[in-house]
């Protein structure tokens, strides 16, 4: 029973840890971006910390996406397919104008320059690139299932100390129990507790997004 009473309060205590540092950045009419969030959000913002980099679609991954391309174009209108792009005749200002709104309605990043006679197209992807690494982000704040690795350690110890304490002035069979096993015992117990707390910390986070929706 004490058991899952920890592993309840600590799941409550990492869930509340992870809502309140949760924040998100919001683009703007005019296209500038704006961080919103909790009161501790700037805790999220830091570890999501990133640059953007312009990927270029190249060979056989490029042919894929030319052929969403291709939708719009007529075959008179392609020069050359390069590699990592496609090499078209030059636009006038309306026929440009409609192309590139195709483009953007399929959410294909692309540059255009002059390229001969006419103008080549090249395609990207937006690739992020965190300053600090998801398997250092993810346990200590941005994962809630892996949280329960660093935050369900620190728990653990909280409650082993506080029980230690505790049983120094109102011993219990179960106080009693776990402050005399042997180190190998509870090395194992707290692996479990943190595996366990694992699978409570989504299951309180399952709830509480449904009972907010």
């Amino acid at each position: 029973m004490l058991y899952v009473l920890l592993i309840f309060l600590s799941a409550m205590a990492i869930n509340g840890f992870y809502n309140i540092t949760r924040g998100q950045w919001n683009t703007k009419p005019n296209g500038t971006k704006e961080w919103s969030g909790k009161i501790f959000s700037f805790y999220s913002r830091f570890l999501c910390e990133h640059d953007v980099l312009k990927e270029f679609y190249i060979d056989e991954e490029w042919l894929k996406i030319f052929f969403t391309v291709r939708i719009w174009l007529k075959p008179e209108d392609i020069l050359s397919i390069e590699p990592n792009g496609v090499i078209l005749r030059k636009f006038d200002h309306n026929e440009r104008k409609q192309f590139e709104s195709f483009l953007a309605h399929h959410d294909l990043h692309f540059i255009s320059k002059g390229y001969g006679d006419g103008e080549i197209y090249q395609f990207y992807k937006e690739v992020n690139r965190y300053k600090i690494p998801s398997w250092v982000s993810a346990p200590i704040g941005e994962c809630i299932t892996c949280l329960a690795s660093v935050g369900g350690t620190l728990c653990w110890l909280f409650w082993y100390f506080l029980i230690a304490k505790f049983n120094d002035f109102f011993p219990t069979i179960e106080t009693e129990t776990l402050i005399s096993m042997p180190l190998i015992s509870k090395v194992g117990l707290w692996v479990f507790f943190c595996i366990s707390l694992a699978w409570a910390n989504e299951i309180l986070f399952f709830i509480n997004n449904k009972l907010k929706n």
